[in-house]
């Protein structure tokens, strides 16, 4: 016989054996369940197999029991429960026909066997001893919650709930204003601590446009409800991005460019990069941005060094394409201005330092990674055109930045 047995109480859970317990999800809890939102919804306590008792004690406090029960057998005349404490002390033997046995135990780590007993009057069947702990249920308490915006368009956004109470195993559950009463879908904890914060991050199933409460239910069946705590949107009104990183330049034209900084490839320099998009649409998004990127150069004619440094600042029209919620690519197109300092030395000798401010076009494509907690990595190239007197340099512009989304 198959006996699946569980305990519970509104005060004190019954947590059995691995073997007996079902698992947070019905898919893998590790990866995350897959299909509808509708399907990763669960009870907040399965009524099913669990009884929630209390009596006034003599002392004016509420005594609470516990319920054990298990499937029946039909070849069965009747069964015998034996619990046992965390010392092997017998407790409790029971033979009845009935297949639940009401329990009053205090919190503690207990072991219990069930065996049927034939229409001969022979033990048959035993499940063999389960380890059974009752723990004493609080009352979780929630102070604050963040974000309270989720959008769809997103990276999966966690959850934090921060609070008293909130006891190791307790779930985080999102409810829809309109769901049944007592389910909701299970969050995947991330991060604890203590416990007066918890991390989640909800299926990707889950998010779907609506207003949703929020529920921590802790081991022992106690929960609040915080309503209306999160709002699930199809996307934010608008991006806000910034970012800087590592910009090496190569020196592309003209001759008398070339010629002067003859190393052409230099690799001291350094980017920063804003980026606003503000239509967001299925076939992309449209924006502005600005980028500045500094340059150190050096070379020289004959006698005579130069080191020049270059600061190239552009606005920028932009576009992206969303090929999924992780990865995006960018193209961008503007103009702006060149200013550059050179220093000359003559042999040794210091010469005169000169400053240009020249007009320049940009453009550029790029690859975007988004990562969880707002961070992205992005890899592209730019060519910028820097129109300095009669002579135009040709710089490559490879750019490697970390960024952060500020909204």
């Amino acid at each position: 016989m198959a006996v699946d047995a569980r305990i519970a109480a509104l005060v004190f859970l019954s947590a059995l054996s691995s073997a007996l317990s079902a698992p947070l999800f019905a898919g893998d809890a590790a990866s995350g369940p897959s299909g509808s939102a509708e399907s990763l919804e669960q009870d907040f306590l399965d009524t099913s197999s669990v009884g929630y008792q209390y009596e006034i004690g003599e002392d004016g406090n509420p005594v609470y029991t516990q319920t054990l029960s298990w499937d029946g057998d039909p070849y069965a005349l009747e069964y015998e429960v034996v619990v046992l404490d965390a010392a092997g002390t017998e407790l409790l033997r029971s033979r009845q026909e009935g297949t639940s046995l009401a329990l009053s135990l205090p919190p503690g780590e207990y072991s219990y066997n069930i065996v049927t007993v034939n229409l001969l009057g022979q033990s048959e069947v035993e499940t063999g001893f389960q380890q059974l702990s009752i723990l004493r249920a609080e009352m979780p308490e929630v102070q604050d919650l963040s974000p309270g915006f989720i959008f769809m368009d997103s990276f999966n956004a966690f959850v934090t709930v921060k609070g008293q109470r909130i006891q190791e195993g307790a779930r985080v559950m999102l409810r829809k204003k309109d769901a049944k009463p007592g389910r909701g879908i299970v969050g995947i904890e991330q991060e604890r601590v203590g416990e007066s914060e918890v991390v989640v991050r909800f299926p990707e199933e889950a998010y779907v446009p609506g207003t949703f409460d929020i529920s921590v239910v802790n081991p022992g069946g106690l929960y609040i409800n915080r309503p209306q705590a999160i709002r699930i949107l199809y996307q934010r009104p608008v991006d806000i991005l910034l970012s800087a990183g590592y910009a090496p330049v190569y020196l592309a034209g003209d001759s008398w460019f070339t010629e002067v900084w003859s190393d052409q490839t230099y690799f001291l320099g350094a980017d920063t990069a804003f980026s606003l998009y503000f239509m967001k649409k299925a076939w992309g998004f449209l924006g502005f941005g600005f980028d500045s990127s500094a340059h150190r150069l050096t070379g020289g004619l004959d006698m005579a060094e130069v080191a020049s440094d270059y600061l190239v600042s552009n606005m920028t029209l932009l576009y992206k394409y969303r090929v999924n919620k992780t990865v995006h690519l960018q193209a961008r197109a503007g103009g702006g201005v060149s200013v550059s300092s050179h220093a000359f030395d003559y042999s040794g000798s210091p010469g005169p330092v000169e400053e240009f401010s020249s007009p320049c076009v940009s453009g550029g494509l790029a690859a975007q990674v988004f990562l969880p907690k707002r961070i992205h990595l992005e890899i592209g190239a730019d060519w910028v055109q820097v129109f300095q007197g009669e002579n135009a340099a040709g710089f490559l512009r490879p750019v490697l930045r970390a960024g952060y989304r500020l909204f």
